[in-house]
């Protein structure tokens, strides 16, 4: 068994409540693996510690707030709070109708002093406080790569580009740099207010489209969220050091067909519009979008967002991409100037335009 799958268990486990046959496997794994004896230590003690906060509070004398602090930090390094209160709302013999209303009192106090951990959010309010959370957000970098199915190695390998930017969210600047690996390209922009500075092999308009799209203020609006079904909880990861909430939702096929459409309406000139807007319309009616979010524990600050397309039944193939975006480096200082010489001058390979 996977250690997922044991950690379901160890709940029931300790008050034995699995089959001789689950237990063997609970218990055989356990003899080998550290990561999950610990979790049962974990389990137990916290139980353990929280039953005599409950009986205390039950003689009329109310816990310590250093006795709560342990008992959230405790509960904090769980997947779900709930697991942590699961064997002790399930019958043991001391829990009296008493203790099953100290038990919802201490939940409530929970919830109102703030002492209640975030992990007991839904996927949807974890990323409403992530929109919230963007509004502090004064500056970030990013490195941005793209994956193509690979035949020779048959999986998600072949990396088509890499992108680098740099957003100063406040002064309305950043930089943005993309290597194409697969076919050997190259373009660079500098955006100060509406004047864009471009060199390398692409128009102003199409890279901008780009830059914008995998910034955390346009994967975080409601109408991108609004087009995710199904979303699912994944466990915890860290990125770079920090803890975060992992989730992972389907996008609703038809409003991402109408979206491409609309983005790619400002790009293709007339002529070629209706061709490539019937093609789109063809190719993702059979594939398969599943994007994932993984967001700060103690700030909501998104840390990074992927995008995997497979067709209809889930299978990578020829027509499968993946995009991978890390953000990081907030608030730090970034400076970002135009491509200037000390006279003013554009430097060689520049060009300027003025968008709106």
């Amino acid at each position: 068994m996977k250690c997922e799958d044991i950690h379901k268990l160890l709940s029931a486990y300790l008050d034995d409540e699995v089959n001789p046959a689950e237990r063997k496997l609970i218990e055989d794994h356990l003899l080998t693996c550290e990561k999950c004896r610990e979790e049962l230590r974990l389990i137990a003690s916290t139980r353990e510690e929280l039953r005599q906060a409950l009986s205390t509070k039950a003689d009329g004398v109310e816990p310590s707030i250093q006795v709560w602090s342990s008992i959230r930090q405790r509960i904090e390094s769980k997947n779900s709070f709930w697991e942590q209160f699961s064997g002790i709302l399930k019958k043991p013999v001391w829990l009296t109708a008493t203790s099953v209303i100290l038990v919802l009192i201490v939940i409530g106090a929970l919830w109102r002093t703030g002492i209640l951990p975030d992990s007991v959010l839904t996927p949807e309010k974890v990323l409403a406080k992530a929109q919230t959370a963007l509004t502090s957000v004064q500056s970030y970098r990013t490195i941005d790569k793209a994956y193509d199915y690979d035949p020779s190695t048959k999986d998600m390998s072949l990396q088509v580009y890499q992108a680098e930017t740099e957003t100063d969210v406040t002064g309305g600047r950043f930089h943005f740099k993309k290597e194409g690996l697969s076919i050997g390209y190259f373009h660079e922009q500098i955006g100060i207010g509406k004047q864009v500075y471009t060199r390398g092999e692409a128009s102003v308009t199409s890279t901008v489209e780009e830059r914008q799209e995998s910034t955390p203020s346009a994967i975080l609006t409601q109408k991108q969220l609004d087009m995710l079904v199904k979303i699912e909880v994944l466990p915890d990861e860290n990125i770079d050091g920090v803890a975060c909430f992992h989730y992972r939702g389907t996008v609703d096929t038809e409003k991402f067909i109408q979206q491409q459409k609309a983005r790619w309406k400002n790009i293709f000139q007339e002529t070629l519009l209706q061709e490539f807007i019937d093609n789109v319309d063809k190719t993702w009616r059979s594939s398969k979008v599943t994007q994932e979010f993984w967001i700060g524990k103690d700030d909501y600050v998104i840390r990074q967002w992927k995008e995997l397309i497979t067709d209809v039944t889930g299978e990578v193939g020829d027509s499968a991409g993946m995009e991978i975006v890390k953000y990081y480096d907030f608030n730090v200082p970034i400076v970002i100037e135009a491509p200037l010489d000390e006279s003013g001058a554009l430097l060689p390979e520049w060009s300027v335009a003025t968008v709106e």
